[in-house]
């Protein structure tokens, strides 16, 4: 066996420790590595073992880089014996050596492994490690590499802080060690050099200096590899090394436990009585509730808030011949959705039904408790009673104007023609108004806003769960075909818009050219790269307003307004005004879930009924338990994530020593990785059995303190703990992982360092 440097260099930042090393290693030869301090002996050593990557050159090792797995080199072919022995604290003597066959698929033989620990003189091979003196701990370190059968073994300064006696018993054995295998041993000590060693390389500046050989080499020839066992055993590896953190950290463990468990409990009870409003609702009398109503809406839509964005004329058409559904009202919210009413000085915010003005709703909104009559036109109105107490101090407003405004300002003026005493569900007391004067308020809101200020931002594709900010804006005008060309063409398709050299200035950050880093001068001299210009006019941008519209920018011109400019047809287009919900009644009470349903499964919209309106709003009178408990397991869940995070950092830095111990070993990063996530499974066990004992007992007692609420069965909160606890379990597992991912891709010569 060889092992062989080809033109080895290290740097660490700017400073390089080797410089173009080459060397050779034999088995059946014990070679010293020698040199001041700063040298660059022990960096060498740790690229030979493989616990650093050299930043040039490369180690081979019988002709083939160990780079390409150094995983099956460190476990396999080498041993280490480092100054401070890195002995695993907290395990035994045995269980020290037997990971380290493990890792390296040696079959460990119990009997001779332990008659080895006898012969160091230690009586007792379940001995912990940290009871040992620094002797008898290199001693351990040697086995370890003797019983791996590691063909190469690595010393760094063995005997650094041993006396005489000790040294000597250690380089005795690595002598011995050098019949068959090859060892190399960094040390100082020239007179241990030419008792032991048959060969001599010093180091100076990262350079090899000299070589001097002390003996004829005793190159033994090389043996096929022996048969090893990879596969790893939990229980001889993660079991161990987990059940010694539990016990080294066990403090630490049950707090993050308790706080866990008190989370799933407090969540387990809100689902506990999460089915109540169901309960109650099956006794209460909804005669007077709209049962044969559906709202529905777009939910989640590409560049748009959440339910905010018009209905499409197909999807429009589709409800309005819909078999089962006898009426449509669309509903018209205005930009912004704020609604109120105003009487000279006075307001109050309006609660509205847009209503068509036919038979249908005659008749239903005047079985409500209504003084006076039905909008006979679109400018009349039925006005909440309350709202005419407060504006006018009297219900007695019958004939009398009132105006509906939006917070931009715009207004619209009703006569009203009826007064409304009816609270609904939600003890509200609706007004109800003409769906199409509100249209034709909302046109025109729609007209006058659109050249105020338009927003560009990047089209999101597929579904969004909200709106993306972050884009460019400035006032809109139409395209005259005077402006002054920078860029580009005049538009000939109504997708593509223009906007001003000034605007482009603002926005390059939109495209990504930020760090291009042009100003305004750049752009009016025409110093905008083709490549840059392709990038900014092939990006899809979007336009939310009265919903989304993709369109590609096609010409920059010279301006020193933040403006852009859209084709006519755009503008006809932004300026229509399109409903954002819709109310359907059908026609058979008794098909509402399936109709809701449907339309749902079909068309993707956002639909509800008013019984499970309902529901929500008798739930809500009685949600004290579940807002507390929930409110608490909330708490409790983001004190569990944050303890989680703090503990899995502080266990991380506690165990650098021991992950670099197992890394020069041969683990890989999976198995770091398992051992690191054995504490986080016991976490999650344990949470989840103590939140199982706490959730029975919490049941319990609230069904004896609050005997009006049902419960659900004690097997259901059995059930409900344990699947709580399962995602606190996935929950706890990613979170490790996450935290851990960097830090178990570390080689072992850089935890070795942080020490």
């Amino acid at each position: 066996m060889m092992i062989r440097l080809e033109n080895v260099s290290k740097r660490f930042g700017d400073k390089e420790v080797l410089k173009n090393i080459t060397a050779e290693f034999y088995r059946g030869e014990l070679v010293f590595v020698s040199g001041t301090s700063g040298a660059g002996k022990s960096t060498l050593l740790n690229i030979i073992g493989g616990l650093d990557c050299p930043s040039e050159g490369m180690v081979l090792c019988d002709g083939k880089d160990i780079a390409q797995d150094l995983y099956s080199f460190r476990a396999e072919k080498v041993g280490f014996v480092f100054q401070e022995a890195n002995l695993i604290p907290g395990m035994s003597v045995s269980q020290n050596i037997t990971i380290a066959t493990e890792l390296s698929g040696v079959a460990a033989d119990k009997k001779l492994i332990d008659d080895g620990i006898a012969d160091l003189g230690i009586k007792d091979p379940m001995q912990r490690v940290e009871t040992l003196s620094g002797g008898e701990k290199q001693r351990v370190a040697v086995l370890r590499s003797l019983y791996k059968d590691a063909e190469v073994i690595l010393a760094d300064e063995p005997t650094g802080s041993l006396d005489s006696t000790n040294a000597k018993t250690v380089f005795d054995t690595l002598r011995k060690l050098a019949d068959n295998k090859c060892v190399i041993v960094v040390s100082h000590d020239i007179e241990l050099a030419r008792q032991y060693a048959d060969r001599v390389i010093t180091l100076q500046d990262g350079r090899i200096l000299e070589e001097t050989e002390i003996r004829t080499k005793r190159e033994s020839p090389i043996e096929p590899d022996k048969s090893r066992n990879k596969k790893q055993v939990l229980r001889e590896i993660v079991f161990p090394l987990g059940k010694n953190s539990i016990r080294i950290r066990k403090g630490k463990i049950a707090s993050v436990v308790a706080t866990i468990a008190m989370a799933i409990t407090a969540i387990t009870m809100v689902i506990g009585i999460a089915g109540i409003g169901n309960r109650i609702t099956g006794t209460v009398n909804v005669s007077y509730l709209e049962s044969d109503l559906i709202h529905a809406f777009y939910g989640h839509m590409p560049n748009t808030e959440y339910g905010n964005f018009p209905f499409t004329d197909s999807d429009r058409e589709y409800l309005e011949n819909y078999p089962e559904i006898q009426e449509v009202v669309w509903q018209y919210y205005g930009i912004d959705g704020n609604w109120f009413f105003r009487n000279e000085s006075s307001e109050a915010e309006a609660k509205i039904k847009q209503i068509n003005l036919d038979v249908f709703f005659r008749e239903r909104v005047m079985t409500n408790d209504i003084t006076g009559h039905f909008p006979q036109s679109e400018s009349e109105i039925v006005l909440a009673a309350d709202v005419a107490r407060r504006l006018f101090g009297s219900e007695d407003v019958l004939g009398r104007d009132i105006v509906l405004c939006g917070s931009s300002g715009q207004s619209i003026s009703f006569t009203i023609s009826g007064i409304n005493h009816t609270k609904n569900p939600y003890d509200d007391i609706l007004s109800f108004v003409s769906a199409d004067r509100l249209k034709a308020y909302f046109g025109e809101e729609l007209s006058k806003e659109v050249f105020l200020r338009q927003e560009l931002d990047i089209f999101q594709e597929g579904v969004s769960m909200g709106f993306q900010s972050g884009g460019i804006y400035g006032a809109m005008q139409p395209i005259d075909e005077k402006e002054k060309l920078l860029y580009g063409t005049f538009p000939t398709e109504e997708n593509r818009i223009m906007i001003s050299s000034t605007l482009l200035s603002y926005g390059m950050d939109l495209f990504g050219l930020n760090e291009k880093k042009y100003t305004l001068e750049d752009i009016l001299s025409g110093e905008v790269s083709r490549d840059d210009l392709e990038r900014i006019m092939s990006t899809r941008l979007a336009i939310d307003y009265n919903g989304v519209f993709g369109v590609y920018i096609c010409g920059v011109y010279i301006s020193d307004a933040v403006e852009l400019r859209y084709t006519p047809d755009l503008i006809l287009r932004l300026q229509k005004p399109d409903p954002v919900s819709v109310d359907l009644y059908v026609k058979d009470t008794s098909k509402v879930s399936e109709v809701c349903r449907q339309l749902s499964a079909t068309k993707g919209f956002e639909a509800e009924t008013n019984q499970e309106t309902l529901k929500r709003a008798i739930l809500s009178q009685s949600l004290f338990f579940q807002m507390a408990l929930m409110v608490l397991g909330v708490i409790l869940a983001w004190i569990s994530i944050l303890l989680l995070n703090s503990y899995s950092k502080i266990s991380a830095l506690e165990r650098r020593k021991e992950i670099a111990i197992l890394k020069s070993l041969g683990a890989a990063d999976r198995t770091v990785l398992e051992v690191l996530l054995f504490d986080s499974f016991a976490i999650a066990a344990a949470s989840t059995v103590c939140a199982v004992a706490l959730s029975i007992l919490a049941r319990f007692v609230a069904s004896k303190a609050v005997p009006q609420i049902l419960f659900v069965s004690i097997p259901s909160v059995l059930v409900t703990a344990l699947l709580v606890g399962i995602i606190f379990t996935l929950m706890i597992v990613l979170l490790t992982i996450i935290s851990m991912r960097s830090f178990v891709r570390k080689m072992p010569a850089e935890l070795f360092l942080q020490q």
